[in-house]
């Protein structure tokens, strides 16, 4: 038995690309049932944070690698980056390819006549932007979108909780309700921005 995660990365414009994300359980019949009926009814959108999390490790480091390019030829790559190991192989046959058989990439063209890479024609954007998961994937999700007006309405209701636990004089309810709105309020936060620090990352 043997995990994987299938992840496939489809450009759409310079900057830009839509991924594909799926996660692969070899012989998954032969799991503990408890684990397969655990598995079963994880929420779509607790999912979607783990695949989050995993985004988040990498798509800064890879779009400041897309804007590095962006200042040389497409050829750039070769003496820009140092790719030593076998799982580097990959990689490397992938740009030998596109260097052979196309003129730059998906969008080569754009950079035909200054003779830099695509990524020229990416436009430049802040860390908070490359890592905005609202604008990314929330607002598009059905799922993470509705697990998002829940977390609100929660934070509302809790909210509303503690000014009458505090008009009752009934300081656990008070207390314990806006203990409920502030952790409703950083949970609200995964569905929008969580920053990722690598050095911070256990």
């Amino acid at each position: 038995r043997a995990a994987n995660l299938c992840i496939f990365g489809i450009p759409t414009k310079p900057g830009h690309c839509r991924v594909l994300f799926k996660f692969v359980i070899v012989n998954a019949g032969s799991l503990p049932k408890f684990a397969r009926w655990l598995i079963a009814r994880t929420p779509t959108w607790k999912d979607h944070q783990t695949r989050n999390k995993v985004f988040d490790s990498d798509a800064f480091l890879l779009y400041l690698q897309e804007m590095e390019l962006a200042q040389g030829t497409k050829d750039g790559w070769k003496e820009k980056f140092f790719m030593p190991t076998s799982l580097d192989a990959l990689v490397t046959g992938f740009r030998t390819w596109v260097d052979k058989f196309t003129n730059g990439g998906p969008y080569g063209l754009a950079g035909a006549d200054t003779g830099k890479s695509a990524g020229a024609a990416a436009a430049a954007y802040t860390k908070r932007e490359v890592m905005d998961r609202y604008e990314q994937h929330t607002k598009h999700c059905k799922a993470c979108s509705g697990a998002l007006r829940n977390t609100k309405i929660l934070q509302v209701a809790a909210l509303v909780a503690c000014v009458v636990g505090a008009c009752l004089r009934n300081l656990p309810l008070a207390l314990t309700s806006l203990a409920a709105a502030f952790y409703a309020e950083k949970w609200k936060q995964r569905f929008i921005f969580v920053d990722h620090i690598h050095a911070h990352q256990d």
